[in-house]
């Protein structure tokens, strides 16, 4: 036994060295280490929908302290960072909350490209954007995350990310793009499979921070996963953690919708007129 440990510690130790780590190896480290598949109903936390003023300033109020923490915008008068994007009825928020305390710990905003506001990613990225625009595809992007700095967080900010994918496959969108952090990207890329699409370009409302254009094509994405994913155990199974064939999470996600089309969003979402929030310049 212990001379198959030494082989196995050299072949391992060869393979860093030549650096011949296999993509679907790094992937179950990853997992492993961080357990970000782990369930809400296994951790602290619950996902939800964000569907109240007090809700979206709940979530605005964790995106302002997060960037501010981090050095990404000024302190805001108001203790909020609030974009039009955020406050678009057409706009889904989701929030991550700690079951005991009930405070929030992780949140995402999907914004769907529109004629007038179009996407967060258009001030840097107009021209990529636009060649997906050329072909006719709808397009919605992830925007306005954050996530305390604790390990809860980490976890729950991707089953965020698995609700508002989920509900933009459902929902029938073509392609999903995020404006990323360089130090970001290889996660992206390699675990959630997106493609880079957009060279390094600084934001001018966010003290110039850096970011990468990553894209992935909703429509493939679930086939993509499977075949990335599906032979992996459960612990770094994204296809499976990503809905699957779990029938159940779809149904109620094509439920949610069918009655969002029944009740137009911007009659569901009229209490965003009562944040009332004085933009600053650089939000916009």
């Amino acid at each position: 036994m212990q001379a198959l440990t030494n082989i196995n510690n050299t072949n391992i130790s060869e393979c860093r060295e030549k650096r011949t780590i296999s993509i679907k190896d790094k992937r179950m480290l990853r997992l492993k280490r961080t357990k970000l598949t782990q369930t809400p109903a296994e951790g602290k936390y619950s996902i939800k929908l964000v569907k109240s003023p007090e809700g979206l300033r709940e979530a605005c109020k964790l995106v302002h302290d997060r960037y501010f923490d981090i050095g990404l915008i000024n302190k805001q008068n108001s203790g909020l960072w609030v974009t039009p994007y955020q406050i678009n009825p057409d706009s889904r928020a989701v929030i991550a909350l700690m079951r005991i305390s009930n405070k929030p710990i992780a949140t995402a905003t999907l914004v769907q490209d529109s004629p007038n506001l179009g996407l967060p990613s258009d001030k840097i990225y107009p021209e990529e954007i636009n060649r997906l625009r050329a072909k006719n595809r709808k397009i919605v992007e992830i925007t306005s995350l954050a996530a305390k700095p604790c390990k809860e967080a980490v976890n729950a900010f991707l089953h965020v990310f698995k609700w508002l994918g989920v509900y933009a496959i459902v929902k029938g969108y073509d392609d999903m793009v995020i404006s990323v952090h360089p130090k970001h990207a290889p996660f992206y890329e390699d675990i959630l499979l997106f493609e880079r699409i957009g060279g390094l370009k600084y934001y001018p409302g966010l003290k110039e921070a850096p970011a990468y254009l990553e894209w992935t094509d909703l429509q493939t994405l679930p086939e993509r996963m499977k075949q990335a994913y599906s032979d992996l155990p459960d612990f770094a199974n994204l296809y499976k953690f990503f809905a699957g064939n779990d029938m159940e999470f779809i149904k109620k996600m094509k439920d949610m919708i069918e009655k969002e089309d029944m009740c137009p969003p911007k009659d569901s979402w009229d209490h965003v007129m009562h944040v009332n929030v004085a933009m600053e310049p650089d939000m916009v």
